[in-house]
């Protein structure tokens, strides 16, 4: 009784940081694979953050939550944290965007395909109007890469296409680091390497990262499916 009128005296006093213990708690959980644990400290931060009127807090919350119920396969739940979230979120902000991308990649788990294209162009939107460079790179080669999956390749080439011309645009360090050169690859397999299209490519690609750009492809995390 004792801990607990000294947990609710704490929590009276700075809100933010038992939300932030909550939350370390859940994380410190979920690397031991305790997901049911981990769960009740993100209600717990939940009811915490929802108290104290932070909406930031409790999208925090529920993004994580989300992401546990996704690890689960717990596709009801996840589902309805997701829906609960992006009422939650500030729209058209990366953190909006980032949870289109998660979405995408649940959608996809699930072979809701065609959904999973939904998000990532409404991620793509978000890029575009906050002008964030690698939020639009990122859509337009999940996009490429889903519908060649689909068999429709030129719409997967109108998307490669538009990822040199967005990665042109990027630091050369940020180039080099992201999935830019995978995705040129993937366009120089589809052009070919001794087309004019191709030789074209190559020659780009080394004057924007590098003589030996092939050899330092980052390959991009793998998308679940079922």
């Amino acid at each position: 009784m004792q801990n607990a009128a000294q947990q609710t005296q704490r929590e009276k006093g700075n809100p933010e940081m038992n939300f932030q213990q909550q939350i370390l708690n859940a994380y410190t959980l979920l690397g031991e694979g305790k997901y049911e644990p981990a769960l009740h400290s993100l209600d717990r931060a939940l009811f915490i953050a929802k108290k104290d009127g932070s909406q930031e807090s409790e999208a925090t919350a529920r993004f994580i939550r989300a992401t546990v119920f996704t690890a689960l396969e717990d596709k009801k739940n996840a589902k309805a944290e997701f829906e609960k979230l992006f009422q939650t979120v500030e729209k058209d902000t990366l953190f909006a965007a980032q949870i289109h991308f998660h979405y995408a990649g649940f959608l996809l788990s699930q072979s809701e395909t065609t959904a999973a294209i939904q998000e990532l162009e409404k991620a793509l939107t978000i890029g575009e109007k906050i002008e964030d460079y690698f939020i639009q790179l990122e859509s337009h080669r999940m996009l490429g890469q889903f519908k060649d999956g689909m068999f429709n390749s030129s719409q997967a080439l109108a998307h490669y296409e538009k990822c040199l011309e967005i990665g042109a645009q990027l630091p050369l360090q940020e180039r080099k680091a992201s999935t830019f050169p995978y995705t040129m690859r993937q366009l120089l397999k589809k052009y070919g390497k001794s087309s004019e299209k191709g030789k074209k490519l190559d020659q780009k690609m080394k004057q924007l990262v590098g003589e030996n750009w092939q050899e330092k492809v980052n390959d991009p995390e793998p998308q679940p499916t079922n």
